[in-house]
């Protein structure tokens, strides 16, 4: 139900917002900044600033013995999940039409739709999925962490370094951006937690200085 109410968030959001600015990188940006910005102060004013916690069903909870350490069953289904939607996605955008579609539609939007393909609803559609791995994502993001102000913030800086990190567009680069940042910031966190932050956006920093299409 999260990710069915965000997906159709999206669609109202990319069918009345984003079609004026298509194809505009930065204008695209700060439009969904704003309604980020927007959405997260209505939440707060609906339901408050207390941090709330969901707990996970306890199915997905087991606790599992490996190599004698034990590990948190939630975990293990969070990463399981996270690797059955990126298998999924590359699936989807290099082994369908309607990802031939997409990529197409993205590199030459007008040739594109002169061999008669609306790539308008194409675009709807792919951001509607967006949304609805989105509310998937929020899900299980409120039932591992807790729900409170300002992490929504927090996901999406750390979203900007893996995109940054693997490259716009590729599904096999956010995996890796997401793995880089993400042992990089436990790292930091347990061993120089005064500098965390420097040490997740330094590789940022070095990959747009080095190689700005990304890993």
């Amino acid at each position: 139900a999260g990710g069915a109410a965000a997906a159709v968030m999206a669609c109202a959001m990319e069918r009345l917002l984003l079609v004026w600015v298509r194809g505009r990188d930065l204008p695209e940006s700060l439009l969904t900044l704003a309604v980020a910005m927007i959405l997260a102060d209505a939440a707060v004013a609906v339901w408050g600033g207390n941090p709330l916690t969901m707990q996970p069903p306890a199915v997905l909870t087991p606790r599992l013995h490996i190599l004698g350490i034990t590990y948190p069953g939630f975990r293990i289904f969070v990463l399981l999940f996270g690797i059955l939607v990126g298998v999924g996605l590359w699936l989807l955008l290099m082994r369908t039409t309607l990802g031939m579609a997409v990529r197409a539609g993205v590199d030459d939007r007008e040739t594109t739709a002169a061999l008669g393909i609306n790539v308008g609803r194409i675009m709807t559609i792919v951001f509607m999925l967006a949304g609805l791995l989105a509310g998937f994502a929020g899900v299980i993001g409120g039932s591992y962490w807790a729900l409170a102000p300002g992490e929504d913030f927090q996901v999406l800086a750390l979203s900007l370094v893996t995109i940054v990190i693997g490259g716009m567009g590729s599904v096999v680069g956010a995996a890796v951006g997401a793995l880089i940042t993400a042992m990089t910031l436990s790292f930091a966190t347990a061993y120089f937690p005064d500098f965390s932050l420097f040490f997740v956006f330094a590789p940022m920093a070095l990959v747009l200085a080095v190689r700005p299409q990304g890993l």
